[in-house]
């Protein structure tokens, strides 16, 4: 059960991460001055040249494929695998939770979710119960 509740979260995050990667700013956001519209056109918008959500995209693809693959053929590599890639994805969302609030002092809703729904997801993994 602790499998599937990390995965709808994982799927969760994949769905905003391709929704901020595909749909225009102003159509997602509304106008320029929204929060949102301020983190998605801040300066912090990529790392290492590419946009945000598109490395959202590809890490929470690959999060999904790795949990499905637990689900199906459990093995401690693959939990500890599993375990080092959310840890890893978890610093990322504290780190965009910290840019939004104290840098860019603008939240977007949508980076919340995903960020949020990481640092659960990692919780979760965590866990020592069967949830």
């Amino acid at each position: 059960m602790k499998y599937k509740i990390l995965l709808t979260l994982l799927i969760i995050s994949l769905t905003f991460s391709i929704l901020l990667a595909f749909t225009p700013i102003d159509k997602i956001c509304g106008e320029e001055t929204s929060s949102c519209s301020i983190v998605q056109n801040s300066e912090y918008k990529k790392t290492l040249g590419i946009n945000n959500s598109i490395l959202g995209i590809i890490t929470f693809s690959i999060l999904i494929a790795i949990t499905i693959f637990h689900i199906r053929n459990p093995r401690k590599n693959t939990k500890i695998f599993l375990a080092l890639t959310l840890f890893f994805s978890t610093i990322g969302a504290i780190h965009f939770i910290y840019l939004q609030v104290f840098i860019i002092k603008a939240l977007c809703p949508y980076c919340m979710i995903i960020d949020v729904s990481t640092i659960l997801a990692l919780t979760i993994l965590a866990t020592k119960s069967q949830l």
